[in-house]
């Protein structure tokens, strides 16, 4: 999957046409070379490992971390008054726009990237922000960094934190979902209830629904464990 279907929409802004376009590059050839590997091999193509092999090529440690920092800015923007926006956004273009721009684009390969992303590009922009902002907006975003923001946050700008609280997605497991899985996962997300006239009979909706949830990062943009997807060295026939 690819744009919004991968989670690739800004977590701030919305954004999605030149971070998805971007994007292409990478799942191209990961597929690529899924499909060199099956060849060189002899092997049947695993579209599941293909799939996994995206997944990884888009969602890094330092992408999910980039886009942990762009969750934190969409929701405090979400919880603030017009006076608090205007304060905010007065010194956010005070900025250079190189930060700014980097902001507000988010995804490597695009102009201003380079200054988000690394966790000591991502405090700087942080501080300057800061510094530039009104008074109330600084004892907001203070506020947000240690209430709503918590760990997903702090681990954006502070390494220590990286190895002992990012989780790691493993690198074998399941296959991909079967067709009565598929149904009963699709109806508890719809209706957040149990299937009806035994639709999708099989392992438990419940666990269906986690399995899936490794296509598109959590709103903290790590991706759940629950399912996981072989890679193209681990595909067989």
């Amino acid at each position: 999957a690819i744009g919004g279907a991968a989670g690739t929409v800004h977590a701030a802004t919305g954004y999605m046409m030149c971070r998805m376009t971007q994007s292409t590059v990478y799942v191209s050839k990961a597929i690529a070379s899924c499909l060199d590997q099956a060849r060189t091999q002899g092997e049947a193509f695993n579209a599941d490992a293909a799939a996994r092999s995206v997944y990884d090529a888009l969602w890094t440690k330092e992408n999910r971390l980039q886009r942990d920092f762009c969750v934190f800015g969409g929701e405090y923007l979400m919880r603030q008054p017009v006076t608090g926006l205007r304060g905010f956004f007065g010194g956010f273009f005070e900025l250079r726009e190189d930060q700014w721009a980097g902001f507000l684009a988010g995804w490597p390969g695009l102009p201003g990237n380079s200054e988000h992303e690394v966790w000591y590009k991502r405090l700087i922009f942080g501080i300057n922000l800061w510094l530039l902002v009104p008074p109330n907006v600084k004892l907001q975003l203070i506020l947000g960094a240690v209430g709503f923001g918590g760990i997903p946050f702090f681990r954006c700008v502070l390494p220590v934190l990286q190895d002992t609280t990012l989780e790691e997605l493993p690198s074998t497991g399941d296959t991909m979902l079967d067709a009565a899985e598929g149904r009963q996962a699709f109806f508890v997300l719809v209706t957040g209830g149990e299937p009806q006239n035994g639709a999708g009979r099989g392992r438990r909706s419940r666990q269906g629904v986690t399995r899936i949830a490794i296509e598109t990062p959590t709103p903290s943009g790590r991706p759940s464990a629950a399912y996981n997807r072989p890679t193209c060295a681990d595909a067989t026939t």
